[in-house]
């Protein structure tokens, strides 16, 4: 499955993911957006960037950071479901597909 768009943090290793990834998918890198927002962040900020991308693109593709992107996992999966330490939900070069139902 091709995003239509990448969002990635600026940080070196996720922006070099994002480019990586972008080639391998037959993408543009005009479609990869960088947000300084997504870097060392929370859920608060993760769901503000979620909202703020355009309607017209369905899949999005988010390369980011923990403990962020675990929080944002949990709150689009079960509302708010918390993990211990050791009981990580994405360790390094995870990917997690979540599918939103039409509201």
């Amino acid at each position: 499955m091709i995003p239509d768009l990448i969002v990635a943090s600026p940080a070196e290793c996720a922006a070099g993911t994002a480019k990586k990834v972008s080639k391998v998918m037959g993408m543009a890198e005009g479609e990869i957006r960088h947000d300084d927002r997504i870097y060392a962040t929370n859920l608060g900020t993760l769901l503000e960037v979620v909202a703020a991308l355009p309607e017209t693109d369905n899949r999005i593709l988010l390369i980011g950071h923990n403990p962020g992107l675990e929080q944002l996992l949990a709150w689009l999966s079960s509302k708010g479901s918390s993990l211990p330490d050791e009981d990580k939900r994405l360790a390094p070069a995870t990917l997690a597909i979540v599918k939103i139902a039409d509201a």
